[in-house]
């Protein structure tokens, strides 16, 4: 599945990772203790899909039922390529209703980053400081987070570079002084001897993978959480859009 989604739908590793997560979550609840995962989506029916759309929706928020919603569709298209489903089915993964204003950006107030940095530094690693920084300063999505590599920042040239994703355009930005000094510390105190890591952020138990998607959201939430933000989308898209918030504020024509 994860190959069919690289190589026939274009997703990009992070994307990848999310919809995996989200479609175990989906055949551990179908499988149980029963058959086969191919076995269980044979028997799948609309009603059952419905079912489970329904309970997973009482437990999450819009944003893991939206992500839920896109890993059933592609994960049923690809069972259904494969004769295992159908494509009828795949058609009948419930929708989401969306209301009026609902979407609306909500990002997190200047105070409260403040208060919440200042929490981090006084309680959080110096690889947790790091990843809010980068996230807090630049507006980037998780995933460009976590593939951030060693040779994406330039010490000399003051500059950190993001790649793509979603199919977005790779970002440059001038690395200040925070950053600078939050991604230091992190290399000099915390982050794991792994000389062939390229990655920025490993996970600090053998084998000292790259530190994924997931795991960035949890370092924010975590964060929020201690700094007593619950008024924002509990992720690093309440910094996201924060960042989009004071770019259109310093767009805006002054008045005279």
């Amino acid at each position: 599945f994860a190959r069919w989604l690289e190589e026939e739908r274009g997703l990009v590793l992070g994307s990848i990772t999310v919809r995996l997560g989200s479609a175990r979550t989906f055949l551990d609840a179908l499988v149980g203790d029963g058959p086969s995962a191919v076995r269980a989506v044979r028997r799948l029916t609309h009603a059952g899909l419905e079912d489970f759309f329904v309970a997973y929706g009482q437990d999450h928020g819009h944003a893991a039922k939206r992500s839920m919603q896109a890993a059933l569709r592609r994960l049923l298209q690809f069972a259904a390529e494969r004769g295992w489903s159908s494509l009828e089915l795949a058609a009948g993964v419930p929708s989401l209703r969306v209301y009026r204003q609902s979407g609306v950006p909500r990002g997190i107030k200047d105070h409260d980053l403040r208060r919440v940095l200042r929490r981090v530094a006084k309680t959080g690693s110096a690889r947790d400081r790091a990843i809010i920084l980068l996230a807090a300063t630049y507006g980037v999505r998780r995933g460009q987070v976590a593939a951030l590599r060693l040779g994406d920042v330039d010490w000399q040239a003051r500059r950190v570079h993001f790649q793509a994703q979603k199919h977005g355009k790779s970002v440059e930005h001038e690395l200040t002084d925070a950053v600078a000094e939050a991604l230091a510390r992190y290399l000099h105190d915390e982050r794991p001897e792994a000389p062939a890591a390229e990655h920025m952020f490993l996970r600090s138990s053998p084998p000292h993978l790259a530190l994924n998607p997931a795991a960035v959201t949890e370092v924010v939430r975590s964060a929020l959480r201690r700094g007593g933000v619950s008024s924002v989308p509990c992720g690093p898209q309440a910094f996201r859009h924060a960042f989009a918030s004071r770019l259109l504020a310093a767009n805006q024509p002054t008045k005279t």
